[in-house]
């Protein structure tokens, strides 16, 4: 494969760079425009495809597509798995995880 065009090594599968699954990902989603409350819709969607994960004990406010997750959840693995899940919705700019275990 070679460099790419910014010299920085190849580009993997799925649009990042380096090998192996390491490296970084350009996400296109992080300039598109999106509301606060479409991301907060997309974010309540999300949340809602893990039964592990009580809605009511789990809280996401979106401010200028910076998400706060808060509320309590079992685990440190559930917490840091929800903020992975969060980060990649279309608009998300960064992601506050205040969830406690």
């Amino acid at each position: 494969m070679g460099e790419n065009i910014l010299g920085i090594g190849n580009m993997g599968a799925g649009g990042s760079f380096g090998s192996g699954g390491g490296g970084f990902r350009i996400s296109s989603n992080r300039w598109k425009k999106h509301s606060d409350q479409s991301i907060e819709e997309n974010v309540h969607r999300r949340l809602a495809d893990h039964p592990e994960v009580s809605l009511t004990s789990v809280h996401a406010q979106v401010k200028d597509g910076v998400v706060v997750l808060s509320g309590t959840v079992l685990s440190q693995k559930i917490s840091d798995f929800l903020e992975d899940e969060v980060e990649v919705l279309p608009g998300v700019q960064e992601v506050k995880n205040e969830l406690q275990t």
